[in-house]
């Protein structure tokens, strides 16, 4: 997996406290998923661009979707 990830130049993004912390700026009905709101408050915090097909991230403020 490593040399994948370094051939295809992925960047992997580490769990921070901020982003823990941004989990709490989420209503409990943006969606219900842990993960993808790991995945969305990352993009918050990061300021990313979070690029998705699933309709389910919509419902996250502020953070910017694109499919």
């Amino acid at each position: 997996m490593d040399k994948k990830i370094e051939e295809l130049r992925i960047y992997t993004l580490p769990i921070t406290v901020p982003h823990v912390r941004a989990l709490a700026t989420f209503s409990n009905t943006a969606h219900n998923d842990p993960f993808d709101r790991l995945i969305a408050a990352q993009a918050l915090v990061e300021n990313l661009l979070l690029v998705t097909s699933d309709p389910a991230f919509a419902g996250f403020p502020h953070v910017t979707v694109h499919w």
